[in-house]
């Protein structure tokens, strides 16, 4: 069946849309050629790239302009007058320098010989002769671009690699684990900061990256879950939790974990970043400066109320007619306020040594003078309980703080008088240990200290028995100054004690000189020395 005639079927084609053709006026082209007309005719028909064009007639000036100046593509005649191009683009290829930039080969050579030995050279294309500018154009075109967008994704990389460094650097820089939880891609990131300081290794963290639960502490599983329910519903604008994460040999690491999401329209997030500060230490020393205020708190209002209750009696007048019961009252406030102060100037005193900012003036301490120094400040103690001080003849001497020295023998001196039987003795000798270090050891005779009880006797306010402790004047605080200053020394203070014979604490020091004529092995159960 004929169609009917239509005008239109006469019209000549609509003509293609135009292209626009890309530019690179950064960009050099170096053109290898002996032949002038071939050399005019490749420039012509490059000039629409508007690139910059040099021309080189022979491999030498090739090499020379290479040199000078690294071209951003070469046009390579196959055969020059003093090289064929092949060994030259060999050369090219040698050269770290020069070997990225693309050689494309022109020869009238058409033998698929020729073009595969072009290629085995390094040669990204061929193009043969006699050339027609539409085509020389478009694969000069092709190679450049080629060229630009492979520069691009090189500084598109070396930009990835070094925010990728700063992030290192940054995650470094504050200490924290890091985990990367992407759903999208079913992924779980965890850094290697994380894994150590849990003491985990890459072989044993994986079968627990997908099982977080294992890793919380029971106690803390349910607020988790909650507050991680609460930021997905996005009732919370942060996830911040305190938690305990399990570490390789079953025991509990405090951490702060902070997150951030990132939503797509899912109730679910898609993908979320978080870091884990350990903070292990800072509860510890909370959970310290709670016990040590509650226990100053209770330290504190025992002696405040027996001075209260002393001054609310008096304030009554009820005793004005009884001036010996006044006097007695007197007695129990002053003795109150006289153990507060005493507590308050121990607490002050082991604050500043704990902080460091108690100096020690460490020169050489001749022992005989710190000892006798210490009997006559408690002998009127020891005295009135009828209890005598043994102390042998000795000249050592130790490099170390005289009053430090005196102070830590006059508070074990005080607690053996304290819990010594009346008409007992006390000894006080001093024996050599080990390489240039001297044992000071006071020994009483009174009811002993229980075994479980004596590496805690040196904890701030511990007391075997508080109420007795308290009768006799004791703040608690004696023995954590004594091994405070024992240390600040470099030495070790311990004690050791048979209930119902009494009990010796020892403590050492450096010496400067041991004259002793019996050097004694440590005592039993001694510490090491450093």
């Amino acid at each position: 069946m004929l169609q009917p005639f239509s005008p239109a079927a006469l019209a000549p084609p609509s003509p293609l849309p135009m292209v626009p053709i890309l530019t690179f006026p950064e960009s050099t082209v170096l053109i290898v050629d002996d032949t002038p007309a071939d050399a005019r005719l490749l420039m012509t028909a490059l000039e629409p790239l508007g690139c910059q064009m040099r021309l080189s007639q022979t491999g030498a000036l090739a090499l020379r302009s290479i040199e000078t100046q690294l071209p951003t593509a070469i046009l390579l005649d196959v055969r020059l007058p003093d090289s064929n191009g092949y060994d030259l683009c060999e050369r090219l290829k040698a050269n770290p320098r020069s070997h990225p930039v693309p050689v494309i080969f022109t020869s009238a050579l058409s033998d698929t010989f020729d073009k595969v030995r072009a290629f085995d050279v390094g040669g990204v294309d061929y193009i043969v002769k006699p050339f027609h500018p539409a085509e020389v154009l478009a694969r000069v075109r092709l190679h450049l671009t080629e060229h630009q967008l492979r520069r691009q994704l090189e500084a598109q990389n070396q930009e990835l690699r070094q925010q990728q460094e700063r992030w290192q650097l940054a995650i470094a820089g504050t200490g924290d684990g890091i985990v990367d939880w992407n759903r999208a891609a079913g992924t779980v990131f965890v850094s290697d900061h994380l894994k150590r300081m849990l003491g985990y290794g890459p072989d044993t963290w994986p079968p627990l990256a997908t099982h977080w639960g294992d890793l919380l502490h029971p106690d803390d599983r349910d607020r988790t879950a909650d507050t991680l329910r609460d930021y997905f519903g996005q009732r919370i604008t942060d996830y911040r939790l305190e938690l305990r994460l399990r570490c390789a040999d079953g025991s509990y690491r405090w951490m702060l974990a902070r997150g951030r999401a990132l939503w797509n329209g899912d109730p679910w997030p898609l993908r979320m970043v978080g870091s884990f500060q350990d903070i292990s230490e800072r509860k510890e020393i909370e959970d310290m400066k709670a016990e040590f205020v509650s226990l100053v708190s209770h330290e504190l209002r025992t002696p405040l109320t027996g001075i209260q209750g002393a001054l609310k009696l008096l304030a009554s007048g009820a005793f004005d007619r009884q001036p010996d019961r006044v006097r007695e009252l007197l007695e129990i406030a002053q003795a109150d306020s006289d153990r507060l102060m005493r507590l308050i100037e121990d607490i002050l005193h082991l604050e500043r040594l704990e902080s460091g900012a108690y100096p020690l003036d460490l020169r050489p301490c001749p022992l005989a003078e710190a000892i006798a120094q210490a009997v006559r400040t408690v002998s009127p103690l020891a005295e009135a309980v009828r209890i005598t001080i043994d102390t042998a003849p000795t000249a050592a001497i130790a490099f170390a703080d005289h009053d430090a020295v005196v102070q830590i023998l006059t508070n074990l001196l005080g607690n053996a008088i304290k819990f010594s039987p009346p008409a007992t003795a006390i000894d006080l000798q001093v024996s050599a240990q080990g390489d240039g270090w001297l044992v000071l050891s006071v020994r009483d005779r009174g009811r002993g200290i229980p075994p479980q009880y004596l590496t805690s006797i040196f904890d701030r306010f511990w007391q075997v028995d508080v109420s007795d402790s308290r009768q006799k004047g004791g703040t608690g605080l004696g023995l954590a100054i004594c091994q405070q200053l024992v240390q600040r020394h470099g030495g070790h203070l311990w004690a050791e004690s048979t209930p119902g014979q009494g009990s010796t604490f020892h403590f050492t020091l450096a010496a400067i000189a041991c004259p002793l004529t019996e050097h004694r092995p440590p005592p039993q159960g001694a510490p090491p020395l450093p």
